[in-house]
């Protein structure tokens, strides 16, 4: 198979990679969960030589200098999801070897619909310390049953007969996590040979997961290539690639397809697109303190990586009614003027941003941007209109828009702005709802907002959180809204993470108490102290230890 815009040295590359992997994907299968270990902490081991380098590259390339308290960017999107994914990884290896299953540590609960609902978060006592009064629950396709749920967990290991296939990964390009998080992924929870290319935004990354994955790419199981659009073309049509992943934008996805053609039904992709998140807050009883916090926890989360993430909270929705909504936005307003503009680093952002200006030429700029960056902008739309390039198309840079709703009352608010995020916005990947707890003691409110969560066809849904940070917690299935049919939604299709080897999953909801006290150290009022609190939960996590708590917070409770 050759491909004339591609050099033919670079192809024979490929070529010998991909027939290495295919040989070794049957003893790659029934590698034992003993050995699986071993190369595991082979893989931590190796990863905690290099987690200061990659942090600080990747901080390099993105603009921003170590000193900067938005460095813990980089620390919380970097090496501690990866060293807490690898040790839970483990954890559910080692329950499988010895118990059959890994161990589900809360409530396995059915609703009055059938829908099992299972809680995975929090595991131990530390999670209970670190992030306290948060659960993560997965809920689970119509049709499981409690004992359907615990037979297929972890199912790739208990057949007899174990089966891998050549999974190719198309990289994602903003958050460095994902692409450590993916191969260990397709590798220990799918059981697949993997042959990685790189994203051209972040191929830096290469010669430190090279570092890092040295055990599987010495096994044949893993190998790790670079390249831009016409690698990934020659790649994903390649024959001897039976399964495609891939991180990024729609478009990218449909020309894969396109690429395929008739071919397409022959090789099983999946995918995580993005979406326009929406955030929802519930109109009640706030004080100005729960204003504040509210904001900041948005804010927080809308600059995270110079608003660089998938899960970036991009329409927030409030009553049009509500005696804070102003306020609120004020606050917004004043935090979003003390945050310095970041370096643009993905590309297309200012030609996104052109894209969105055009159509709202009155969107509202803060900051005074240099060359390489982009002001945070404030757009401002009305809910009735029937189309809008903010419903449809994520901005994917320094852009959130806010819309309102007209409403009778609390319950017609929740209606109505559920069936707008639904019906409206583009994408089923996350989504948040702020509440305040006295309204739920009204039982038509409790349960008008329990419908509502039910109803909300997105993959994570963040109660008083931020429906993203289910990504960070690993255990969590991590993906679009998976229907029961299989079918692929906007947000694309099939999960990843899932440390808890769970199948038929449908999405996961994370509850948090109204306001967190003491404040989470990712706040943008907190940052000063979150980089080095994330190197040491990192470390933690590593090998966890009862003496490390007492630094952990100190460093995190610091004023």
């Amino acid at each position: 198979m050759k491909n004339p815009s591609i050099q033919l040295s670079f192809q024979k590359e490929c070529e010998t990679a991909l027939n290495e992997l295919i040989n070794q994907k049957e003893k790659w299968a029934t590698t034992s969960i003993s050995k699986r270990l071993e190369i595991l902490n082979q893989i931590k081991k190796a990863f905690l030589s290099i987690m200061n380098d990659w942090v600080s590259i990747s901080l390099k390339n993105k603009g921003v200098n170590e000193s900067d308290p938005v460095s813990s960017d980089e620390w919380i999107s970097g090496p501690f999801p990866v060293i807490r994914y690898i040790r839970i990884l483990c954890d559910s290896l080692l329950d499988i070897k010895n118990k059959g299953l890994p161990t589900i540590p809360g409530p396995i609960k059915s609703r009055k619909d059938g829908t099992v609902v299972v809680q995975v978060f929090p595991q131990t006592f530390y999670e209970k310390l670190f992030f306290g009064g948060i659960t993560y629950e997965v809920w689970m396709q119509p049709g499981v049953t409690f004992e359907t749920l615990k037979s297929n967990q972890g199912k790739v290991y208990k057949t007899s007969s174990k089966t891998s296939k050549l999974v190719l990964i198309l990289g994602s390009g903003n958050f460095s996590a994902q692409s450590a998080m993916d191969i260990l992924y397709k590798c220990f929870v799918e059981n697949r040979v993997v042959l990685y290319k790189t994203n051209p935004v972040n191929s830096y990354l290469h010669p430190f997961l090279e570092k890092t994955f040295q055990v599987l790419i010495e096994m044949d199981v893993l190998r790790i290539v670079d390249g831009g659009a016409e690698v990934g073309a020659f790649l994903t049509t390649h024959p001897l690639v039976e399964e495609i992943h891939h991180t990024g934008s729609r478009a990218t996805f449909e020309l894969i397809k396109k690429n395929l053609g008739n071919k397409v039904n022959e090789k099983r992709l999946t995918a995580e697109l993005g979406n326009v998140s929406p955030h929802i807050i519930v109109p009640g009883p706030w004080n100005n303190k729960d204003v504040a916090y509210h904001a900041e926890q948005l804010v927080s989360t809308f600059v995270a990586n110079a608003g660089f993430n998938c899960s970036t909270p991009r329409m927030l929705i409030m009553d049009s009614n509500w005696d804070k909504r102003e306020q609120f936005l004020d606050e917004i307003r004043s935090l979003l003027n003390k945050i310095p503009l970041r370096k643009a680093f993905y590309p297309g952002a200012h030609e996104r941003y052109t894209d969105f200006l055009q159509e709202h030429p009155k969107s509202e700029k803060i900051g005074l941007p240099e060359e390489d960056q982009l002001p945070w902008t404030v757009i401002s739309i009305d809910s009735k209109k029937e189309s809008d390039i903010c419903y449809s198309i994520e901005p994917f840079c320094s852009i959130i828009t806010e819309t309102s709703i007209q409403s009778d009352n609390v319950v017609d608010f929740i209606e109505r702005s559920t069936m707008f995020a639904i019906e409206k916005l583009c994408g089923t990947l996350a989504a948040t709802v702020v509440i305040h707890p006295k309204l739920l003691k009204d039982k038509r409110i409790a349960e008008a907002f329990d419908k509502s969560i039910a109803e909300l066809k997105f993959g994570s849904i963040g109660i008083n959180y931020w429906g993203g940070a289910s990504y960070l917690a690993v255990v969590t299935p991590w993906g679009a809204f998976q229907t029961a049919d299989r079918k692929e939604t906007e947000s694309g299709i099939g999960i990843v993470n899932n440390a808890l080897f769970l199948e038929n999953t449908q999405k996961t909801v994370l509850r948090a108490p109204f306001r967190i006290r003491p404040k989470p150290v990712w706040f943008w009022s907190k940052l000063n102290n979150a980089a080095e609190t994330f190197k040491k939960l990192t470390e933690f996590e590593a090998n966890p230890s009862f003496w490390k708590v007492p630094s952990i917070l100190w460093v995190s409770l610091k004023p």
